[in-house]
């Protein structure tokens, strides 16, 4: 699919944020993975915020898994953020969105 994957890091003072514009793919998935441990400290708070992102494989999915995983095991909260649209229903469809922990928007997610 898409090479295009621009990830944008920022601290709303509780939690990390990841801003996703682009595809998520088999191509791109590794540059998300890293951008993702470059946040370190598991036991913090990540939201990813996947409102831009445009599209998602099953690569992305399984990343999301394994991070949710990971942060739950060491009793960090992993959020996402994503609009209604393919990535929702992806998430819907695949039942990760009874999984995950899932908001329409950042500012939900932070609250939440």
């Amino acid at each position: 699919m898409g090479l295009q994957l621009d990830v944008t890091p920022a601290n709303d003072g509780a939690d990390h944020i990841l801003s996703v514009r682009g595809e998520v793919d088999i191509a791109t998935v590794g540059e998300l993975e890293e951008k993702i441990a470059e946040v370190g400290d598991p036991a913090a708070g990540l939201i990813l915020d996947l409102t831009a992102t445009d599209f998602m494989d099953s690569s992305g999915l399984r990343l999301l898994v394994a991070t949710h995983e990971r942060y739950a095991a060491a009793g960090g909260r992993f959020r996402i953020a994503v609009r209604p649209g393919p990535i929702s229903r992806l998430l819907d469809v695949t039942g990760l969105m009874g999984h995950l922990d899932v908001h329409e928007t950042v500012e939900e997610a932070a609250s939440a």
